[in-house]
Order: C-alpha cells, then sequence, then structure tokens
C-alpha cells in the first residue's frame, strides 16, 4: 500500500517542549468553567486543537464546515480517569457521572466540538501499536473518498498509570501530534508532502517499542528525508517530497 499527504499546518507537543510551557496559555481561548473540566490529557489534547486554530484561524474556520472532518486518534485514550473510576469502584463508592462521561475515548474531540461549535463529522482510531498509522490512513481515505479540503488530525496519549506500567508494550510519554492535511496536489505548493508506503522487508535499526507519533513528531522538524516506521506485520517508510 502506498499513498501521499499533504501537511498544511501542524502544531506538536513532545515531552521536552510540555515540561516548559504553561498549559494555561495553551487553553486560553476556554472560559474558566470549560477548563476546570479537563484533566491533564484532555489539556494537551484541547490545547494543541486550540492552537492549530490559532495558527491560521481565517483559513482553518473557512475549511471547518461541511467540507472538513476530524480524526481523533489515541491508543490509550484517558487511562488515568479510567484507572480512578476503576479504584472508586473497588472501594465500593459511586461513580461521578461527569467523570464517567469524560472516560469515554474519544470524550475530548467531542468537548472540543462543543467548545468552539465545530459541527464536524469526527472519527475515533484506537488500533494499539498502530494507532497512529491508521490514523493516517483514515485521514486519506476520508479526504478521497468524501473529497475532502481538509481532515484535522490529533494524536494523544501519555504513559499509563504506575500501577498498570507493568502491561506497557512500548515507550509512550505524554505527547501530541495535530496535523492539518489535505490531497497533494499543485494548489498546496506550500505545503509539506510526504509519501507513505509500506514494505515487509526493509532494514531498519528502530527500537521495535519505539512510539510511532512520537518519531514522526520529532522526525517532521528534522532535516532527514526519510523515516521507517516498524510494526508488528510490516514497515513503513515516510519519505518527504
Amino acid at each position: 500500500m502506498q499513498f501521499e499527504l499533504a501537511i498544511d499546518d501542524y502544531f506538536i507537543l513532545t515531552p521536552t517542549q510540555i515540561g516548559n510551557i504553561d498549559l494555561k496559555q495553551l487553553l486560553s481561548d476556554l472560559k474558566p468553567m470549560q477548563k476546570r473540566r479537563l484533566s491533564y490529557f484532555a489539556k494537551l489534547a484541547m490545547g494543541s486543537l486550540l492552537q492549530l486554530d490559532k495558527s491560521d484561524s481565517e483559513r482553518l474556520n473557512s475549511q471547518m464546515g461541511s467540507n472538513c472532518e476530524l480524526v481523533f486518534a489515541s491508543r490509550h485514550g484517558d487511562f488515568h480517569k479510567t484507572s480512578e473510576l476503576l479504584d472508586t469502584l473497588a472501594a465500593k463508592q459511586e461513580l461521578s457521572p461527569t467523570a464517567f462521561s469524560l472516560s469515554v475515548h474519544n470524550a475530548v474531540s467531542g468537548l472540543y466540538s462543543i467548545f468552539k461549535n465545530k459541527k464536524i463529522p469526527i472519527t475515533a482510531i484506537s488500533a494499539g501499536k498502530d494507532t497512529f498509522l491508521s490514523a493516517l490512513i483514515e485521514s486519506y481515505i476520508r479526504i478521497h473518498s468524501k473529497r475532502l479540503d481538509k481532515v484535522i488530525l490529533i494524536y494523544v496519549d501519555q504513559a499509563l498509570p504506575d500501577h498498570y506500567q507493568c502491561f506497557s508494550d512500548e515507550e509512550l510519554p505524554a505527547h501530541t501530534v495535530a496535523l492539518e492535511l489535505s490531497a497533494c496536489t499543485e494548489s498546496n505548493d506550500d505545503s509539506l508532502k510526504l509519501a507513505f508506503r509500506n514494505e515487509t522487508d526493509v532494514a531498519t535499526n528502530g527500537k521495535s517499542n519505539a512510539c510511532h507519533s512520537l518519531c514522526f513528531a520529532e522526525w517532521i522538524t528534522s532535516v532527514e528525508p526519510q523515516l521507517i516506521l516498524t510494526s508488528e506485520r510490516t514497515s513503513w517508510v515516510v519519505k518527504k517530497l
């Protein structure tokens, strides 16, 4: 399989960047009551989406209509909130309805739609170690099958709670990757265009437990022309065109 995508804009939070920013600044467009509903996980995702909005608000808002969709991707979702709910159940205490509703995998994308009045279709993706690549493939399919102008892809994850770390099979520090994607055409020559190709036999020195989204985030801002992402079944070669 092979396909191409254009990145018209992006906002990325790597673990290093998260340690050097104030999340309140990323959420400055929200009302205090809205901010209070957000967990750390939700703040990372919401803040990244808002910054992508702000970076080119006039152009992006004009696209955020019937011809643009949102793909929300996360391997674990807000599992820290889920873990707290499980602890509450174990203690035989009543669950908070609000906490329960916000523990749903794609809850933060719904909150974004409500807070910013974005009446757009939203697709949620969770596919194990292949979540990020699956989200990119889903974005490509939606752009071409529905002839969309744009797809906004937001990937967010964080490390599992301490008592679940024994089940972790990849390095997964808190980070986000927010991308404004479109089809590769002559009209978007200023965009960063990428080619994706999967191969079964590709030599790679990459670690098998390396997080795809974090590797992509670090590569996209580098001068390296090619990235190889290895999964259990295949390897993906990503090239800057």
